[in-house]
């Protein structure tokens, strides 16, 4: 599987290489990271979402946070968007915002990061499979 990963917390993306290291894993740390590989390398088949970027807490629409991602993403072709989305930030309203604006566009769950288990998500084989 192509996976588009957004966190800038060094662990979380450590997690992610060990949980997906038989996929194609693409790393971002920002916003603008994750719209160019967006731009360049879609479609994925699976892309995850952290909203709190760089250390700080931004508004849902703050062009610095994932929710810019989201954005960007429910505005791309559909034969360039990715299979499913999976928000896994701690903010529970950025989370919410960017299922909003993504719900109908793409399939897109919401799987908060569980450190006492690494990652508490898994991305469905069947959606990307799609």
């Amino acid at each position: 599987m192509k996976i588009l990963f957004l966190d800038d917390d060094p662990n979380r993306t450590k997690n992610a290489r060990k949980c997906y290291a038989k996929d194609e894993l693409c790393e971002a740390e920002t916003a603008e990271q994750a719209i160019q590989f967006l731009e360049k390398h879609s479609p994925y088949d699976a892309v995850s979402l952290d909203h709190d970027l760089g250390g700080n807490i931004y508004c849902p629409s703050d062009e610095m946070s994932g929710f810019a991602v989201a954005e960007y993403i429910s505005k791309m072709p559909k034969e360039k968007m990715p299979k499913q989305v999976v928000v896994h930030s701690f903010n529970h309203g950025g989370a919410e915002n960017m299922i909003k604006v993504l719900q109908g566009i793409v399939p897109v769950i919401k799987r908060p990061f569980n450190m006492n288990n690494n990652l508490s998500f898994i991305f469905s084989k069947k959606a990307a499979m799609r």
